[in-house]
């Protein structure tokens, strides 16, 4: 995936925020992804390895 480095940067800052909030034991599920980017090949596998 072209865009693959991007988005795991966006997503290593959204988990420094869910850390940094103190929220991080609050979603233990874990998050919801919308959006376009959800449906391109990779993205799920991508956030669960990152976040």
């Amino acid at each position: 995936m072209v865009i693959e480095p991007r988005m795991e940067e966006i997503f290593a800052l959204a988990k420094a925020e869910i850390l940094k909030s103190g929220y991080h034991e609050l979603v233990p599920g874990g998050v919801v992804i919308t959006g376009g980017s959800v449906i391109m090949n990779g993205t799920v596998e991508l956030a669960e390895r990152v976040l």
